[in-house]
């Protein structure tokens, strides 16, 4: 499976053994749950679905931030017209 994707020799090692990093290995890394499927993709179209993603885990934290900001009162701005 990784064989034919590493023709162009690149990738992530591994940090211990001597090879590249596996796309379930890295779809892990990168938050996916271990059930993720990738549907009817080739090896390519897989690798690169992963690599052009956005981590779950971050887009969660990206997302909670936003909506926090966006249900958090603001106060009102200071009125231009009274003195301060």
């Amino acid at each position: 499976m990784v064989r034919s994707f590493r023709a162009y020799n690149n990738g992530l090692l591994h940090p211990d053994e001597n090879r590249f990093v596996g796309l379930r290995e890295l779809t892990r890394l990168q938050s996916f749950p271990d059930e993720y499927d990738w549907g009817d993709s080739t090896v390519e179209e897989a690798w690169a679905r992963v690599g052009n993603s956005v981590p779950p885990l971050f887009m969660r934290a990206v997302a909670t931030t936003i909506r926090e900001h966006l249900l958090t009162p603001t106060p009102p701005p200071p009125d231009p017209s009274r003195p301060v």
